[in-house]
């Protein structure tokens, strides 16, 4: 304990005591400490390079009031039901200035960037004094594989939010040298955090103890490389960069193939369907562990501002503010048939649209006559039909405050669910997954298919495009993909729409509109569907299930996005280090 607090105090004034990019800095070791002290010591080397796992960049499962899932609530699968500053509603006005400077914006702030500095600077400095360090060789691997990781991870959490960055080396020696750098495009930011990745995997061991299991390993490393190669690939990145660069796509194919060989011979794997639930949630070690290659753990009091206020809805579930799903992203669902649901051969009912779905579709989703918790059956009605044809608005789950949705209550029809238990009153136990086995079968699909391979040819990978699309699928509830889907554009789409759904709410569909570029030509508003209570006599064969359900064409949310939304805007005061670092454009 006594080495702890030394170190934490060490840390704290070594790394960020002045405003601007004096993160990057070295700072007095005010605390009386040398650098002999620090990295000539095995205890305290290895505590300085904890710091990064103890301190992460990003807390997902511990964001108390600010909005849980907000990266998904300013995509197009979801928006916040609160009525304060939350991400969704800053950005449905185009406003990303007070994203950056809010303090409920946790995941794209000022303290973001400040964080991923320091996790830079951190990283560096354990590179750079490599040579004291007075251990053992297993710990000195470990020391240079988590430095290496981390830099790589802190950078690619900088580029795709704010662009291209120069890729720091080693640490400032002082604040007379020269801060102000020529910015890197993106794609060559992408290319350097893969090669930190793949260097990283060099040190790393590929499964560690559980009681580690918050740390990096070399299977996550490769994992990590190969989503980074997917972004350098995609179009926003080879753009920004000047020329398209298709050998991209069979590099981050081939990269994602190692990957998936690497986790499967080390035992990671898809958990079965049975046991989905509990990638994100519970105490079942056995199955994270599995399938998530890196990830965090935290716990979730019932009454807690983290579970009632972010996650969990008003009414009848006892909660503050829910996540409204778009209705747009509710028919992403494809049936358990394997048909999308406007295939004619779905056969999709919209009189009765909640039956015959993937089970990934009950995981995910709240809907009318859905039961999150036993015993709690939900009735997510706009309006009640009366036997004399008069409407009242509420009377379900859904609460109006004269002619509105009461602020916390869904104005789509319809909640996110993954990040709530399946018990009532119980603590839950999360576990955020930054990158699982999923993922990576995924983005071989995708970088295979860009690349222009056959659906069904593997070039000599573990599976082909197909093949892993389908695992995909099929441990979600779902068929393989029909024969008409397997080729071309269209292909491509259910790729595409697979990510959508396998990873909603994981940091996902917010950056990949912006690495495929499709922000400003695809339609970002939240829409609804209008569910309505009928009483009396009414069609039943029209209307099975005693509702009529209307999807409405006018959204409930109206979103801007331009051109220049696809970056943030950096801090001010960092674009005026001098003439060379400029700001994103638009943002000047």
């Amino acid at each position: 304990m006594k080495n702890l607090l030394k170190y934490t105090a060490f840390a704290a004034v070594l790394l960020l005591s002045a405003p601007s990019c004096d993160y990057l800095d070295k700072r007095e070791e005010t605390d009386g400490l040398s650098i002999e002290e620090v990295f000539g010591n095995a205890n305290n080397y290895e505590l300085y390079v904890e710091w990064m796992i103890q301190n992460p960049i990003l807390q997902y499962l511990q964001n108390g009031l600010h909005p849980h899932g907000s990266w998904d609530d300013i995509s197009d699968n979801s928006m916040s039901t609160a009525n304060f500053v939350v991400p969704c509603l800053v950005v449905a006005q185009g406003d990303f200035w007070t994203m950056i400077s809010h303090g409920n914006c946790v995941m794209s702030n000022e303290n973001v960037w400040t964080r991923i500095w320091k996790h830079v600077r951190i990283a560096n400095m354990g590179l750079k004094y490599i040579d004291m360090y007075p251990g053992d060789e297993a710990g000195r691997n470990k020391i240079l594989g988590t430095c290496y990781f981390y830099r790589a991870f802190a950078y690619f959490e900088a580029c795709r939010r704010w662009g291209g960055m120069p890729y720091f080396l080693e640490p400032f020696e002082d604040l007379s040298e020269n801060f102000d750098r020529e910015r890197d495009d993106m794609r060559t930011t992408y290319l350097n955090i893969a090669n930190d990745f793949a260097e990283a995997a060099k040190y790393l061991e590929p499964v560690i103890d559980v009681t580690e299991w918050q740390h990096p390993t070399s299977v996550a490393a490769l994992a990590m490389r190969s989503r980074a190669l997917l972004y350098a690939a995609s179009p926003q990145a080879t753009e920004e960069g000047g020329q398209t660069r298709e050998d991209l796509w069979e590099e981050a194919a081939l990269a994602a193939d190692e990957a998936i060989k690497a986790a499967e011979d080390n035992g990671y794997e898809l958990v079965p369907e049975s046991e989905y639930y509990y990638i994100f949630k519970g105490q079942n070690t056995d199955t994270y562990t599995k399938e998530v290659l890196f990830g965090r753990r935290h716990k979730i009091n019932w009454g807690s501002d983290a579970y009632k206020a972010t996650i969990r809805p008003p009414g009848k579930l006892d909660g503050l503010y829910g996540v409204a799903t778009n209705q747009k992203f509710v028919d992403c669902f494809d049936m358990a048939n394997g048909y999308p649901i406007d295939d004619p051969d779905s056969g999709y009912d919209p009189q009765n649209p909640y039956v015959n779905r993937g089970s990934r579709f009950e995981h995910d989703i709240i809907h009318n006559g859905s039961e999150p918790y036993p015993g709690y059956k939900m009735d997510l009605y706009n309006q009640v039909q009366h036997a004399d044809g008069s409407i009242t608005l509420g009377g379900g789950d859904i609460s109006y405050d004269g002619g509105s949705v009461r602020d916390g209550y869904t104005t789509t029809g319809t909640y996110g669910k993954k990040w709530m238990g399946d018990q009532w009153n119980t603590a839950l136990d999360q576990v955020w997954p930054y990158i699982r086995i999923a993922e990576l079968y995924l983005n071989f699909s995708e970088a295979a298919a860009e690349a222009g391979w056959s659906a069904t040819d593997s070039h000599g990978c573990r599976y082909t495009p197909l093949e892993a699309l389908n695992m995909v699928r099929n441990r979600g509830g779902i068929a393989d993909l029909p024969a008409k889907y397997q080729s071309g554009d269209l292909f491509l789409e259910r790729i595409r729409n697979e990510r959508r759904v396998e990873l909603c709410f994981e940091d996902h569909r917010f950056f990949d509109i912006r690495r495929w570029k499709i922000g400003t030509t695809t339609d970002q508003h939240i829409y609804r569907v209008l569910i309505t209570k009928l009483e009396g006599e009414y069609d039943t064969a029209a209307y099975p299930t005693g509702y009529r359900y209307e999807e409405d064409t006018a959204p409930v949310l109206r979103r801007t996005y331009e051109e220049r939304h696809y970056l943030f805007p950096i801090k001010r005061e960092d674009t005026y280090l001098g003439p060379l670092f400029k700001q994103n454009p638009g943002w000047e």
